[in-house]
Formats: C-alpha cells, sequence, structure tokens
C-alpha cells in the first residue's frame, strides 16, 4: 500500500510483512482487545450504549499505545516499508524518527496502515469463519444515550 501522510508531503510504502512477524502483531493486538475487555462487551452488545463502546476503544488505543510488545511487532513489521523523504526512499525503522524529527508527525498514520496492511487477512478470514455471528452484530445498534 502506497498512501501520502495527512500532511501531503511524505510517500510511504508499506509492503506485507513476514507471517511470522504478522502473527506477533495480530497476537499483541489480540491481547490488547482482550485488556480492553472489549471482548466481554460484545456478549451484551445490544444493552451497549455508544459512550461504553466509546470508551472501550480509547481503552484499546491505551492499551496499544503503553504496549512494548506491540511497537516491537510494529517496528517488525515496518522493516521492509519506505519512507520518502525529499526524494530518498529511507527504511521505517524506530532511528527514522530520531534521523527525522519531522517524521515523528506521521507515526500514528503509518502504524495505523501497517495494521491494515498485514492484520485486514486475518481479519477478513475471521469475518468469513464467524460471519453468523458478524452479521448479528452487525444488525444490531447499540443505545444511543
Amino acid at each position: 500500500m502506497e498512501f501520502t501522510t495527512a500532511n501531503g508531503q511524505k510517500t510511504v510504502l508499506i509492503n506485507a510483512a513476514p507471517f511470522k512477524r504478522i502473527s506477533s502483531l495480530r497476537r499483541e493486538v489480540m491481547y490488547a482487545f482482550k485488556e480492553a475487555g472489549i471482548t466481554k462487551e460484545l456478549n451484551d452488545f445490544h444493552n451497549l450504549k455508544i459512550t461504553d463502546i466509546i470508551d472501550k476503544l480509547f481503552d484499546l488505543i491505551l492499551n496499544l499505545g503503553i504496549s512494548e510488545g506491540f511497537e516491537l511487532a510494529v517496528m517488525d513489521c515496518l522493516e521492509g516499508c519506505i519512507y520518502d523523504y525529499r526524494n530518498k526512499n529511507i527504511k521505517i525503522t524506530p532511528q527514522l524518527f530520531d534521523d527525522l524529527p519531522d517524521a515523528r508527525e506521521d507515526y500514528y498514520e503509518i502504524i495505523t496502515k501497517c495494521c491494515e496492511v498485514n492484520l485486514r487477512p486475518f481479519l477478513k478470514s475471521l469475518g468469513i469463519v464467524f460471519s453468523t455471528q458478524l452479521q448479528q452484530l452487525a444488525n444490531a445498534s447499540p443505545k444511543l444515550e
């Protein structure tokens, strides 16, 4: 996946990582979902309020943000990816964000796209396996309060 960063100045190329690295990332994300309590809440989806959902999503984001394991897994997946800075293709590593402090503005966007590229196939296959359950969730609407 190639994209231009939100600030419109840099082009980033995200390639799919090897399976072993993706598996580490997948496990870290699944652990963060578990720690945020999202799996327990899905069992009672019909009774959830929108504020409960937002709280759980913030918990998930915080869990990922403070997880050293998640950061290491993402960086491993980014190893074969490129950040274009002034027509120089620079490998995306933690050092990039020290060498080019301006790249820090793109950090979360890069991580999000990395997760999208690497985890989408897993989520797609999971959706097929649990299509009936996911369809029920899609048809349910949380209480807006």
